[in-house]
C-alpha cells in the first residue's frame, strides 16, 4: 500500500480512493492502514539505529 501510496516503484502516486478501490476497501481504511504502516517503519528505523550504537 506505500508502495502505491508514494509511488515508489510505480510510474506514479495513488489517492486514499484509487487505492481503496483497487483494494475493495474504503479510503479511510486505506488511510488507517497507512498510519499504522508509517508508524512501523518509524519503529523500525528507530530500532536499527539503536542496534548500531556501540554498548
Amino acid at each position: 500500500m506505500l508502495r502505491l501510496r508514494y509511488g515508489l516503484g510505480t510510474d506514479r502516486e495513488y489517492t486514499l480512493e484509487e487505492i481503496g478501490r483497487r483494494l475493495s476497501v474504503t479510503r479511510e481504511r486505506v488511510r488507517q492502514i497507512e498510519s499504522r504502516a508509517l508508524q512501523k517503519v518509524r519503529a523500525a528505523k528507530g530500532a536499527h539505529a539503536l542496534a548500531r550504537r556501540p554498548a
